[in-house]
């Protein structure tokens, strides 16, 4: 048997290479794209803003340190769906470094006097990350949200999702992903806050491939208070974070996924010992 893993455990190590082989590492053109959705569930009205491009100095090449831009103005006013995002910020580490990184946060208001029931998507996308390297990747996504000025009885809930595409695909959602749990927040009451935070979920997966590219999903829902006026909105918020972080998984690690996540070679492992055993009983 010791002879039998001898041989697997090099073949196993050089099918991950061979996967993996032929990546290069140079710093990949990148597209940084964000899209929000406004669906008022009241009167069944759903609104669609961008994608649209990350604006900003830093986003004229692939540097190391973060990319940032704000999109409250222009094409993201979203204040004629009735619900306004304030602050929309997404940032990023391209292409790279011990991790890669794509980070979303924000404020969401219902508009003043408003009772409506919204649920609002925001999508952040960017590709061409090429750091870290290993055979193996380990993703998380966790979010957070505090909620203030809630009145009604149904309860505002957030979700949030990352997703890595190894086919460096803007906005690919069919790769390895972790979705973390949904945040359930009560009515907080008019001038009142409550804040949640999810557990970090995590997906480790096997080839860990670069170029790649990296999607949050961030969604939640919230009902208006009906109070508020154009110069003090008091009408209920969501004040929002989520991340996806994605790592490298050491060697032996990334070498026990493969194996475990593969059931051909080690069906052929157990029929090898069987006819190793049948052939010493003999």
């Amino acid at each position: 048997m010791r002879k039998l893993l001898g041989h697997l455990v090099p073949c196993a190590v050089l099918g991950v290479l061979l996967v993996t082989a032929g990546v290069g590492e140079a710093k990949a053109a990148f597209i940084f794209q964000i899209a929000v959705t406004v669906t008022d569930n009241t009167t069944s009205t759903t609104t669609v803003f961008g994608p649209t491009d990350s604006t900003g100095p830093d986003n004229s090449s692939a540097l190391s340190h973060m990319k940032d831009f704000l999109v409250n103005t222009g094409t993201f006013d979203t204040s004629a769906s009735g619900f306004k995002i304030l602050a929309l910020d997404a940032s990023s580490n391209n292409p790279g470094s011990m991790t890669g990184e794509l980070k979303i946060t924000g404020l969401g208001q219902v508009n003043p006097g408003s009772t409506d029931s919204f649920t609002v998507t925001i999508n952040t996308s960017e590709t061409g990350y090429t750091l870290p390297t290993g055979a193996g990747g380990h993703l998380t996504a966790s979010d957070s949200n505090t909620i203030t000025g809630t009145t009604s009885a149904t309860s505002t809930t957030q979700d949030f999702t990352s997703y890595y595409s190894p086919t460096n695909t803007l906005f690919d959602k069919t790769g390895p992903k972790a979705v973390a749990g949904t945040i359930t927040t009560p009515a907080t009451g008019i001038g009142s806050s409550l804040s949640g935070m999810s557990p970090t979920a995590a997906t480790d997966f096997i080839p860990f491939v670069t170029p790649y590219a990296l999607t949050n999903t961030l969604k939640f829902t919230i009902v208006g208070n009906g109070t508020g006026t154009a110069a003090v909105n008091t009408n209920s918020s969501d004040q929002f974070t989520g991340s996806t972080v994605v790592s490298a998984i050491p060697e032996p690690t990334s070498l026990v996924v493969f194996l475990t996540g593969m059931p051909l070679p080690l069906a052929v492992v157990f029929g090898l010992m069987r006819r190793r055993r049948g052939v010493a009983a003999g």
